[in-house]
This record gives structure tokens, C-alpha cells and sequence, in this order.
């Protein structure tokens, strides 16, 4: 990503971050995040959702939503159709996988949103046995075939670990789900082409900041 791009997507964010859509905006790092907790409620299944220590926090984990849903989602989509996909996320990892709510702490799209899904201060279900490792960061998509997330996703993702860096107050290592998993439970998540791309959101989060602190 160069920094002519980098540069007008900071700035879409910009305008776009001051709009909450009726529902409150928290900022980690000057980072600014849509909180839509109460939209996508969370109930505690065992350690699943269950208060953690921060200290604990090595990794931040990069995933693609892999759910069932007609079309990936597009740079010019509007507020509904982002909190429609969230929704059927959050109906499959509730109700069908029994995990409690949306089983990341974040969620980004290609319009330059990035929303508070769950709370920072629990493990949710993003990597088995390690969830009170990481912060995990969904990218609203699936990335298979040789498919690349959009720049605007792959920025927002940067943002995303960003204000979980601040949140840790320290940097931590920002991985892909597949990198984070265990033996017991691999993965292929976030898609085929996650080594073309996660490798670069400390680049990434590099220019965001130059281009914040000229």
C-alpha cells in the first residue's frame, strides 16, 4: 500500500469516524471504533466470554468471517448492510456454534468502518485454547482463492491493531488466525492469501501513523 493510498484512506476515515450512525464511538489510539456491543449481545459460555487479564495478551489474531452470506462486502456498502452481516455472524457464532456472541473483539470493512463488536476486557472465540492471548480482528469477507481483501479492509485492520495496542499498552505481534492456531485446531483462516498480507500491517500501521504525526 503506498502512501498516497494510505494517506486518502485516513482521511475517509476521518469523515466517516465523526458519523456513529446513532450509537457511541470509543477511541483507542486515535483510532475511532463504532460500539455496537449492544446490538450484538454477549452472554459468558464457560471461559468463553469470560472476563480476562490483560497482562495475559501476547497476539493479536487477523480472521476473515467465513460465514455464509451471498456477496463479500463492498467498499461503497452503507451502515445497514455492514450491521446485517454482523448480525448473521452473530446469529451463527450465538445460536448455531454455541460460542455466546460474535467470537471477535472487532470487525472492519472496505468503506473504512471499524466497529466494537466485543469487549476488550473478555476472551471471546477466536483461537481455541488461546483465546486469553489475543484480541482477535475480523475482516468482513472470505479470502479464499487466491483472493485479497480490499485496501480499505487491509487498512482498517491496521487500525484495528492499533487500538488493541492500546488497549494492551504495549505493541503485540498481529498474526493471522491459521499462524495463531494450535495443533489440535487448524485453520486456514484468514483465507489463502493471508501471508501476501497480514505480514504487512506493522508497514501498514507505520504510514497511519506517519500520516497522523507528520
Amino acid at each position: 500500500m503506498t502512501q498516497t493510498m494510505t494517506a486518502a484512506y485516513v482521511n475517509a476515515l476521518s469523515e466517516q469516524a465523526a458519523t456513529d450512525h446513532g450509537r457511541p464511538v470509543v477511541t483507542y489510539g486515535g483510532m475511532r471504533l463504532i460500539d455496537v456491543r449492544n446490538d450484538f449481545p454477549t452472554v459468558q459460555v464457560g471461559r468463553t466470554m469470560a472476563p480476562r487479564d490483560p497482562a495475559l495478551l501476547q497476539f493479536v489474531s487477523q480472521h476473515h468471517d467465513a460465514a455464509f452470506y451471498p456477496d463479500d462486502p463492498l467498499p461503497g456498502d452503507d451502515f445497514d448492510a455492514e450491521m446485517q452481516r454482523m448480525d448473521t455472524v452473530w446469529r451463527l457464532h450465538r445460536f448455531t456454534n454455541g460460542w455466546g456472541g460474535i467470537g471477535y473483539h472487532t470487525y472492519g470493512f472496505p468503506s473504512g468502518r471499524l466497529y466494537l463488536v466485543g469487549s476488550y476486557e473478555t476472551q471471546r472465540a477466536s483461537v481455541a485454547n488461546r483465546n486469553h492471548l489475543t484480541i482477535g480482528h475480523c475482516s468482513a469477507g472470505l479470502f479464499m482463492g487466491k483472493t485479497l481483501p480490499p485496501l480499505g479492509t487491509q487498512l482498517v485492520a491496521a487500525m484495528a491493531s492499533i487500538a488493541a495496542w492500546t488497549y494492551a499498552r504495549r505493541m503485540l505481534a498481529v498474526i493471522s488466525h491459521h499462524d495463531a492456531a494450535d495443533a489440535q485446531n487448524p485453520t486456514v483462516c484468514c483465507g489463502d492469501t493471508r501471508d501476501q498480507w497480514v505480514p504487512r500491517i506493522p508497514q501498514t500501521i507505520i504510514a497511519i501513523a506517519q500520516k497522523l504525526n507528520p
